[in-house]
């Protein structure tokens, strides 16, 4: 069994999806979180409890907002892996939400980059989009800022206007 069975997958550079190729990732770009961390999970609780803010903002949509997503654990059976990966072009109906797998996968089989996936509020763990001038939502990367290099850091919060407590 590989040692990240045993943790949470969060690809390093989560904005990215919508400017770098998927097949630019690879294993290097991954960041590996304790599977219980309490600020990650204390971080995908919120992502859950505010959710309804990105469908309200996707609906509203203007010029000045892009980039709309969903971060969603996927389990893979045939293995027994599971990442957390972005989705874009979401759909809703009723419980159900559908989007567009817009990360290549590193360790699950079971989608691949592009594959259209159906999933629930339970399997979220966080939601973005962009507005003229910062992130909203992408709650889980500030965690991730805790064990990223600080040029990284800074790089994210310059360009996209982080502002993590």
């Amino acid at each position: 069994m590989s040692p990240h069975n045993f943790r949470s997958v969060f690809l390093a550079f989560l904005l990215a999806f919508t400017f770098i190729s998927p097949s630019a990732f690879a294993e290097d770009d991954l960041i590996y979180i304790e599977e219980n961390d309490p600020e990650m999970e204390k971080a995908i609780a919120e992502a859950r409890r505010t959710y309804e803010n990105f469908f309200i903002a996707q609906q509203e949509k203007g010029a000045e907002l892009s980039s709309f997503a969903m971060k969603v654990l996927i389990k893979d059976p045939s293995n027994g892996e599971s990442e957390h990966i972005w989705l874009s072009d979401i759909t809703r109906e009723n419980d159900k939400m559908t989007g567009t797998i817009a990360n290549q996968p590193v360790y699950i089989t079971n989608v691949k980059y592009g594959d259209r996936y159906d999933f629930t509020l339970n399997d979220l763990s966080d939601w973005s989009y962009a507005t003229e001038n910062k992130m909203e939502g992408n709650f889980t990367m500030c965690v991730l800022f805790k064990v990223m290099a600080e040029d990284e850091v800074a790089y994210y919060k310059d360009t996209y206007g982080y502002e993590c407590e």
